[in-house]
């Protein structure tokens, strides 16, 4: 697995596919798709957003700023990661928007931006979608290597 994949080709065909839902279970406006792979140190996130209107996405944050925060008002994919069932309070966040700046950070009580370097992400668009994969390492999650 790598960043620079199509998680629509070859090397994610075995990786089951999941098809995204509002929070109430009912069909999002536009397809989205999900899935996940990992190797002995990283977790891979790819997301296939389809999108009619790719010119009216809104894409403001800057990946050279400091705080990044613009990529709170930006269209986005947010992935949440709860490494230790026991505590749910402990809960990872990252963020990013179509043009593939990230924000990553923990959400204990609030959101608290973390990392200094955010993960590793790949963002491609098309005519109608932007797909992004995400490697995010595993020690940056507090696992020090994933359980099969």
């Amino acid at each position: 697995m790598s960043l620079d994949s199509d998680p629509t080709g070859p090397a994610w065909s075995g990786v089951p596919s999941l098809r995204l839902t509002s929070r109430d279970g009912e069909p999002v406006t536009y397809r989205t798709t999900a899935r996940m792979a990992w190797n002995s140190s990283d977790l891979f996130v790819a997301m296939v957003n389809h999108e009619p209107e790719m010119d009216k996405l809104t894409v403001l944050a800057d990946a050279v700023a400091p705080d990044r925060s613009a990529v709170w008002q930006d269209d986005i994919i947010d992935i949440l990661i709860c490494p230790d069932a026991g505590d749910r309070r402990r809960l990872h966040q990252i963020i990013v928007d179509a043009k593939g700046v990230a924000l990553c950070g923990h959400c204990e009580r609030g959101f608290k931006p973390a990392w200094g370097d955010p993960v590793q992400s790949r963002v491609v668009a098309t005519r109608d979608r932007w797909t992004a994969i995400v490697k995010i390492p595993f020690a940056d999650l507090g696992i020090a290597r994933p359980v099969r």
